[in-house]
């Protein structure tokens, strides 16, 4: 099979090389903050490999850092407040929407995580099967010291990974968890040297494509 690419918006690119498919967030600042226009990328790519059948691994990447999480600078998000309650609802619905289109996905799903990993980031990480981090990376939920809500069925996925009571201290407190806590507890399934991520996760990918689909 030769190898093809796909755009999805300004942000989202993918590349499908034999059943190995990559997609790659890239907003070309290195920080991947999830804009609603990144969200309804991430879902028309997911949508796209739903129908894809020559795929059975993909590996989900970003240049940079994984992402910052959600857009607080967004124009978009900032328009909201001109909608009317259901344009707004359906605005709001992007992220959870994101999740569980990657989570729905029938091929395998392997997050290779550099940097940071924060907010919407780690409800897009825990919605894959897999997550590869970087050693000096971390993850971060900030929601809930911030006062926010978590929206993105975020907490079901924590707890199938790292149980109840690790759950609770990673989403209530909002402390950093780094990479080497990430893998004690389940949250992170291998640790890299920093910029090894994607080699890393195209190595198990490549396992992954040798079993039948």
């Amino acid at each position: 099979q030769e190898q093809m690419t796909r755009n999805f918006g300004n942000d989202v690119e993918l590349t499908r090389n034999g059943a190995i498919a990559t997609v790659t967030l890239d907003r070309g600042d290195g920080r991947n903050a999830l804009s609603l226009k990144t969200l309804q990328a991430l879902i028309d790519a997911a949508n796209f490999l739903i129908s894809d059948t020559d795929s059975n691994v993909v590996v989900l990447t970003s240049r940079g850092a994984f992402t910052a999480g959600a857009d607080l600078k967004d124009p978009d998000r900032a328009a909201m407040r001109e909608q009317t309650r259901l344009e707004q609802r359906q605005s709001l619905r992007l992220g959870p929407d994101m999740c569980a289109a990657w989570e729905a996905l029938e091929q395998i799903t392997i997050a290779a995580i550099e940097g940071y990993c924060i907010g919407g980031g780690v409800a897009l990480a825990v919605a894959c099967d897999h997550r590869i981090v970087a050693k000096d990376a971390f993850f971060r939920l900030p929601e809930i010291p911030l006062g926010m809500n978590m929206s993105w069925q975020t907490n079901p996925r924590t707890v199938a990974l790292v149980g109840p009571s690790r759950a609770k201290q990673f989403t209530i407190l909002g402390d950093r968890c780094s990479a080497d806590t990430a893998l004690d507890w389940g949250l992170a399934d291998q640790v890299t040297e920093p910029g090894k991520t994607l080699d890393s996760a195209l190595a198990l990918a490549e396992r992954y494509a040798k079993v039948p689909p």
